[in-house]
């Protein structure tokens, strides 16, 4: 027999829609449609969570897959956990391996950044020039994630206020929940 692909490599097919002509030894020809199919991409269909506060090791990996054809195997380079999923996690960037039962894998990176620490500062003078005088005190906020709550030790839930001599607390608590508290003691001669 004689068989021809035409200008195909027929040792490397990719997923499509083949003529072959097979011509035997008397000159009779015979063509043939073949048609190799691909499964579906994998996808790994992540939630990601990253920690919800500084120093917290509560971030997460959710991993739903579509695609790839039978059953899926995981494997996780840099975790431990359940084939699906990873929980208590700090920052990072995790790799995970997935396989199907026709040895198609794929490698997906998934980056976990923990917020920067909520820190608070109370930037004032605590230190009166007179007798009854009042100072300016501003709340200083860096890190965490917007937006905040703020929660004086009065009531007040400003982020500039006029104060005269005394004790003053202030906590600062961000959408996640992390809180900071400080203090300022503003004293007068």
């Amino acid at each position: 027999y004689d068989i021809q692909w035409g200008s195909v490599n027929n040792i490397s097919l990719s997923a499509g829609v083949y003529f072959v002509n097979i011509v035997d030894s008397i000159g009779c020809l015979h063509e043939e449609e073949y048609e190799i199919f691909q499964p579906d991409q994998i996808v790994p269909n992540a939630e990601v969570s990253s920690s919800t506060c500084f120093g917290m090791i509560n971030g997460s990996i959710l991993i739903d897959v579509n695609g790839g054809s039978g059953d899926l195997s995981y494997f996780w380079l840099n975790g431990i956990g359940v084939s699906d999923s990873l929980y208590a996690l700090n920052d990072g960037v995790y790799t995970l391996i997935i396989s199907d039962t026709s040895f198609c894998a794929d490698t997906f990176n998934f980056y976990l950044e923990t917020p920067e620490l909520l820190e608070v500062d109370l930037v004032g003078d605590s230190i009166l020039p007179c007798n009854g005088a009042l100072t300016l005190v501003n709340v200083m906020i860096s890190g965490g994630i917007a937006p905040y709550s703020i929660n004086w030790n009065d009531g007040d839930t400003s982020l500039q206020r006029v104060l005269g001599a005394g004790y003053y607390e202030v906590e600062v608590i961000d959408i996640n929940g992390c809180s900071s508290v400080t203090n300022i003691i503003i004293t007068e001669p």
